[in-house]
């Protein structure tokens, strides 16, 4: 059996306004959520807490690159 495919824009819109994926950018993580205020996803470093500060908007080969937030390893969540 193959294990499931983690469907992050799926995750997205069931879950507005939650960080739901993560994805690595230069060695860092960045995680993923939807923000409806401005109606897309974006993305912003592992360390911040708050959805509303967020970097760039995350793009298409970044949300395809994407896990769970839950599966980054421990010791790379800062």
């Amino acid at each position: 059996m193959s294990a499931k495919q983690f469907d992050v824009r799926k995750e997205l819109l069931s879950r507005p306004n939650e960080w739901v994926g993560a994805f690595q950018l230069s060695g860092r993580w960045l995680k993923v959520g939807f923000r409806t205020d401005v109606m897309y996803p974006v993305a912003t470093p592992y360390w911040e807490d708050s959805i509303e500060r967020v970097m760039p908007q995350a793009f298409k080969d970044e949300l395809d690159r994407c896990i769970p937030i839950e599966d980054v390893p421990e010791e790379e969540r800062t």
